[in-house]
């Protein structure tokens, strides 16, 4: 679940969205491909991962790899992995309290069932689930582009 005023980028057969806050930032690229899960385990064994705290993901059809640094800042980065596509998730914030950071974690879900753990946050935009195939790229995106 993203907040209304997210930018949307999907020009290169890649869809991402963007938020930018002033206490968070977050990054999702979802690249369409069938060799998904091959990529991410190539990828393991030939890349420098990211800092932090590295947990391994199994839930349905995805597969992935999380890395969580909280110092000075919170960092996440996910690269996550489905017999459809890949996915790269960047996550950084000052406040890990903040009631729509939350939010956006607390609503990515993997085949249905939740990544994160659930609580209640209030929050002030819609809980209608996205698809990001049916977005369009964002005006200021087009507009830096051209």
């Amino acid at each position: 679940m993203l907040p209304p005023d997210f930018l949307v980028d999907n020009e290169d057969d890649k869809y991402r969205a963007y938020v930018f806050r002033g206490e968070f930032t977050v990054s999702i690229e979802i690249e369409k491909d069938g060799e998904a899960k091959t990529k991410l385990k190539q990828y393991r064994k030939s890349w420098y991962p990211p800092k932090g705290k590295k947990t391994r993901i199994a839930k349905g059809d995805f597969i992935g790899d999380a890395y969580a640094e909280d110092k000075r800042e919170l960092s996440i980065t996910m690269y996550l992995a489905s017999s459809k596509a890949f996915y790269t998730v960047l996550i950084t914030a000052k406040d890990k309290t903040d009631p729509a950071l939350e939010n956006i974690l607390n609503s990515i879900r993997l085949d249905g069932q939740s990544l994160f753990k659930q609580e209640a946050v209030e929050v002030e935009y819609t809980k209608t689930p996205l698809s990001f195939e049916t977005l369009e790229t964002s005006r200021i995106v087009l507009e830096a582009l051209n």
